[in-house]
């Protein structure tokens, strides 16, 4: 393994029945709808069903049933929600399945650690967290606060390196 790998694999491969949020905050409304279109653009399904909730009447809606879901949470007309998509591809690199939250100003990734998690997947990963935050002057993640400085200390230099013109810094 690489020095990606090498990083930053003890936040990923270890199974101990966590989720852990990794969120890119700071997000302009069209840039959370930009950040939306990439993923659903992304990954070839959906998991499960996933629903909307109206603000005004609280009814419950499919993700797609009334336009553009991050818009419609950026407008404030359904409540910040929660899906998941499978074979999500950036690249030559993918991810099987990946947990996202949507909100007014913000994306968040929840995954489950364990040994589907190698380089290439975290790679992707990566590229899904720079091309959203690369599209901001004032985004940023934030990794959850029960986790400790070190792995948000690790997360920035790594996509400092992977934002380098270096090809050295790209897994194989």
């Amino acid at each position: 393994m690489g020095w990606l790998w090498n990083s930053v694999h003890d936040f990923f491969d270890t199974k101990d029945g966590t989720f852990p949020e990794i969120c890119i905050k700071g997000l302009k409304s069209s840039e959370v709808v930009s950040g939306y279109n990439l993923i659903r653009k992304s990954a070839s399904s959906l998991i499960g069903r996933p629903t909307l909730q109206t603000i005004e009447t609280r009814l419950l809606h499919g993700l797609d049933e009334l336009g553009n879901a991050a818009e419609l949470v950026c407008k404030r007309k359904v409540y910040p929600f929660h899906f998941m998509v499978s074979d999500l591809k950036i690249k030559r690199f993918a991810l099987y399945e990946l947990g996202i939250f949507i909100f007014e100003n913000a994306i968040a990734f929840d995954i489950e650690r364990g040994p589907l998690w190698g380089e290439r997947e975290i790679m992707c990963l990566f590229m899904l967290i720079i091309k959203i935050k690369s599209s901001s002057s004032s985004a940023f993640i934030q990794l959850e606060e029960h986790l400790n400085e070190e792995y948000q200390r690790k997360f920035n230099e790594v996509i400092l390196r992977l934002l380098s013109p270096d090809p050295e810094n790209w897994p194989q």
